[in-house]
């Protein structure tokens, strides 16, 4: 890849509609504006609503960090790599919005816990992108009176 170190990997997250709602769209955001018609000041602005699920999922904190490193990946993509990350990105977007479904039509569930793949990538050791990638474990929901073990 590109000079770039890659680092396929599960990771769990607990989160609420609302921050579901964000992760799908910061991941939309770096794909549209960092991968598919790179401009970090677009990016940086767009991750600014997705507040502090940044670093909740895509680890680094601020928009302009995560935008910088998202179109530094974009701009050192050559070959198939794009089309694979295309993708890879693609299908974790597709998950999320089923775990939107899954809060749409169960509005008593406050939370869920669920096992992520995620993709990262590294250029001399420094994390420059992950994005989630697929499907999810789904491993508990919370609906407010307990968590329901799945």
């Amino acid at each position: 890849m590109a000079g770039y170190q890659t680092r396929e990997f599960k990771k769990t997250l607990t989160l609420t509609y609302d921050q579901a709602k964000k992760i799908k769209q910061a991941q939309k955001d770096m794909y549209d504006s960092g991968i598919v018609n790179p401009n970090t000041n677009r990016l940086t602005t767009l991750l600014s609503a997705a507040g502090s699920i940044l670093g909740l999922v895509f680890v680094s904190s601020t928009p302009a960090s995560v935008a910088a490193g998202v179109v530094s990946l974009s701009a050192g993509l050559v070959g198939n790599e794009r089309a694979i990350l295309d993708k890879m990105v693609k299908n974790g977007n597709w998950y999320l919005d089923d775990v939107i479904a899954l809060f749409e039509r169960n509005p008593h569930y406050k939370m869920v816990e669920i096992e992520f793949p995620f993709i990262e990538y590294k250029r001399h050791g420094k994390l420059l992108a992950q994005f989630i990638t697929g499907q999810g474990r789904l491993i508990r929901i919370n609906t407010g009176s307990g968590w329901l073990i799945m």
